[in-house]
């Protein structure tokens, strides 16, 4: 029985030609043995249903747990409550709640996960999962009060932490032993996400205000396709090598729907460890 897990995130489609590979995704994904698959959602596609369909159609073509994300956004108590009580009798019973955008305020005021999580655990007994920003959430003061908030939201009843992603491991280590030390004792998972375009993360990086190592952009500044897909691979099981042995048990994997890097990292991580 193997002792290391991992969990995959995946985000629906919104177009024909993006609607084949994701499912395309989901069925080489299927060769693997996720401890579950995440939904992303957004506003509009957690109201009309689309979240919960495609949810239960990975459930029932995969036979994995299936977690779905809620956000607060602008959306009533009642509107939330509904979601939640329409996942539940669905059978999606595990919850990522996040707070989203800068736009989360109701009724005057602005939002924050705790609310969702409070919300989530009065419908039904949810297992939630949370955010966690190794490097501060862009909108925190500092790390001390980002953790303050993630303990808040553990408090609540949040079972899981499933991290931003991030490149150098010291910086998850550091920040799950600050939360440890601050009395979080819900299990801190590290997200990671498999460099596939170089370019476009270090942009999406510099938005969420996660630091790119200088080493990094000396890697991926040449070399072709091939050159970069080997880098990548190679940092990768670096990264994990690294969480592994410093007593990390399970990894969550942004996919954005690319089946290469990840695939192989997970069947690598059930051999190695």
């Amino acid at each position: 029985m193997r002792q290391a897990s991992y969990s995959l995130e995946v985000f629906p489609a919104n177009t024909p030609v993006a609607s084949k590979k994701f499912w395309h995704s989901i069925t080489v994904f299927k060769q693997l043995q996720p401890a579950f698959y995440s939904v992303t959602a957004n506003p509009a596609n957690q109201l009309d249903g689309i979240v919960k369909t495609i949810a239960n159609r990975i459930k029932e073509s995969t036979g994995v747990e299936v977690a779905a994300h809620m956000i607060l956004s602008d959306h009533s108590p009642e509107t939330l409550g509904h979601i939640a009580r329409d996942y539940w009798n669905a059978g999606i019973k595990h919850i990522v709640a996040l707070r989203g955008d800068e736009a989360s305020v109701y009724a005057g005021k602005k939002r924050y996960s705790k609310e969702l999580v409070d919300l989530l655990l009065r419908v039904a007994p949810f297992n939630v999962s949370v955010a966690g920003y190794p490097e501060k959430h862009p909108q925190a003061g500092s790390l001390n009060s980002d953790i303050d908030n993630l303990k808040s939201k553990v408090d609540a009843g949040a079972k899981k932490v499933i991290t931003q992603f991030f490149f150098d491991p010291d910086v998850f280590l550091r920040f799950r032993d600050k939360a440890c030390g601050r009395g979080i004792n819900a299990q801190i998972v590290p997200g990671l996400l498999p460099i596939v375009n170089f370019d476009k993360l270090s942009q999406f990086a510099k938005k969420c205000e996660v630091k790119v190592p200088a080493f990094l952009l000396k890697m991926f500044s040449d070399g072709d396709e091939l050159d970069r897909k080997l880098l990548a691979m190679n940092f990768l099981s670096h990264q994990i090598t690294k969480l592994m042995l410093h007593g990390v048990k399970h990894i969550h994997f942004y996919t954005l729907n690319n089946t290469l890097l990840t695939f192989q990292a997970c069947r690598w991580l059930e051999t190695a460890f």
